[in-house]
């Protein structure tokens, strides 16, 4: 579930960075995802309703209304 490297940084600076990820790659909700994990090293966020929530939150804040009503209406 969690790999240890020098370069992982943690959940809490990875939730700080995600919005400018999201605003330079235009990323979906997936890529957003797959980028959190590879940048802490965590590989299963949505089996912890806290952390699923914290991410979901912070990109929903930081996405376009595109890329939300993409999200929407994908489910």
């Amino acid at each position: 579930m969690f790999r240890k490297s020098p370069d992982l940084i943690t959940f809490s600076d990875a939730l700080d960075q995600l919005p400018m990820f999201i605003q330079d790659t235009f990323a979906d909700l997936d890529m957003a995802y797959d980028w959190l994990s590879e940048m802490t090293g965590i590989d299963r966020i949505c089996d912890s309703k806290e952390m699923w929530h914290e991410f979901y939150e912070c990109y929903y804040e930081a996405a376009t209304w595109e890329q939300i009503k993409a999200l929407n209406e994908s489910v």
